[in-house]
Parts: structure tokens; sequence; C-alpha cells
């Protein structure tokens, strides 16, 4: 306390000049109508510019949450859109209203589960993307993935808040594909030579493909409903292997640049699994 007093008293001099410096201010802002209309003013301006620094400071932190709520608005349309899909695919199968059925209870549905990708390898040979959702947010193996884009994988393993998936970079996976708008099923298969391209295999030969083609899933796997992106044909050249063709394919993904992931919670109907199963058995 003797200090501080001691500081007052050496500084005094200063603090009366401030004191008399605040009181002429307080006297010519308050009385004088047009340097009022001056301060009030120049005060908005800064105070704007403060607010705005402010505001955009929050907002740059405030992205991750308003991207994860778009991330999850836009799985949601994409439920729908599946759902609309199939429902429409069912209907057109009929050729007039009155063979109009009702959508059977047990159609396959899927949902999209929004999860960030933490760790993701494009180099090696078997490649995988570890992502932070598991089983706690209802992420199990053999669960496929995507993104904005196209299929990026599927999952191999889960922990409780934990997932690694095989990518679509991976030679080990396999996934059942077909040609857009057309019943030509294949196997897409990558040959690790490109992060950029894959090879769609089990072709026959009589059928025609061209450049630009879309290749979808085919919906046989438990991992994907049909009508995913995959990639599109680049090279309609056919290389001949084990007495079928493999053509070119671009994936949809970008592999490099992976950010957020949509985890597809795919359910086929039920008695297609039972009937699968028992045949299975027999093998």
């Amino acid at each position: 306390m003797r200090k501080l007093l001691q500081f007052f008293r050496q500084h005094s001099s200063l603090f009366v000049y401030l004191c008399y410096v605040a009181l002429c201010l307080i006297l010519l802002f308050w009385f004088n109508p047009y340097q009022q209309s001056v301060y009030f003013s120049s005060a908005s301006r800064v105070a704007g510019s403060l607010y705005d620094l402010s505001g955009a400071v929050t907002g740059y932190f405030g992205l991750q949450k308003a991207n994860n709520e778009l991330l999850a608005q836009n799985g949601k349309l994409q439920d729908e859109l599946a759902v609309l899909r199939n429902t429409l695919a069912l209907y057109q199968a009929h050729d007039t209203l009155s063979q109009l059925p009702l959508p059977p209870a047990n159609i396959d549905t899927s949902r999209l589960i929004v999860a960030r990708v933490i760790n993701n390898s494009v180099a090696r040979r078997n490649n995988c993307i570890t992502i932070d959702k598991g089983r706690r947010d209802g992420v199990f193996p053999e669960m496929g993935l995507v993104d904005q884009n196209g299929v990026v994988g599927v999952v191999s393993s889960a922990s409780s808040d934990y997932a690694v998936a095989l990518s679509l970079l991976n030679p080990h996976l396999r996934i059942s594909c077909k040609i857009k708008n057309t019943q030509h099923i294949g196997s897409l298969a990558w040959d690790g030579t490109s992060v950029h391209h894959a090879g769609l295999e089990e072709l026959p030969e009589y059928i025609t493909v061209n450049v630009g083609d879309t290749i979808v899933t085919s919906g046989y796997s438990g991992a994907f409903p049909e009508g995913l992106v995959v990639g599109f044909v680049e090279d309609t050249r056919k290389v001949k292997k084990n007495n079928f063709y493999v053509i070119t394919i671009r994936l949809a993904a970008d592999f490099s640049a992976l950010n957020f992931v949509r985890v597809v919670e795919y359910h086929k109907p039920v008695e297609q699994i039972l009937i699968e199963k028992e045949a299975q058995s027999y093998e």
C-alpha cells in the first residue's frame, strides 16, 4: 500500500493533467452538438469494425460446427433420395396404375452416419481409412463409406469410438458394380498403380462400353445400396484377364483430399438375407 501511494505521489502531476484532459473532452463533446455528432459517428465506426472482427473470428471457429450440421443435413437428404429411388424403381416395373402395389415393409433402406477422416493412406499397397465414429455411433464392419463424390471404401473393423475401412485403393477390396442404366455387372478392383484409377473386371466381351459411362454400385453386396456412383469409364480398351475383360475406371472420390465421409447403414430385405445365408451353408 505504501508503494502504491508513493507511486501516485511521484506521478501526481501526470494524473492531474489526465484529469483536466478528460474534463475538457467531456465539456467539448457534451455541450457542442457538432463535436458530439463527430464523436458518436467515429465511435460507431470503431465499434462496428470491432464487431466485424469479432464476428469474423467467431464465425471462423464456428465453421466446423456449421460444416458438421450441413453434412448431417445432406446425409438425411441422401437417405430420403435413396428411399425415393427404390420406390420409383418399384413403380416403374409396373405398366399400369392399377398394378401399382404399396412398397413392401422390408424394402432395402439405408441411413448415412457422418464421420471425420482422422487418418488416410494413399501411397501404400494396402491403403486404409480411419474415422472418428465406431460401434457406439452405429458403425460396424461391412458397412460402406462414401463421400460427396462417390464410394470410398468398406469398414473392416470398429472399436467403440473409431473404425478402420479398406479403401478402394486396396487390392483386398472388391466391390460389385455395374454400368449405369444397364444390368452389366462387374467387379471393381485396384491394381496398385494409380490413386485415381481402378479396373472394372469380369465383364462379358460382347457388351458396349463408352468413355464417360457412369459406374455405380449394383446393390448385390451388403455394404452399398444400388446406384451409388463409383467412377467413370476413362478407357474403353478392354484388357483380357482370365477369360474376362477389364476396362479403366476413373474413381469419383478424391482420396488425397478426404475430410468427411458418410458411413452407409444399409439394410437388405430380410427375406433376401435369410435365403442367401441358407444358400451359403450348402457351399
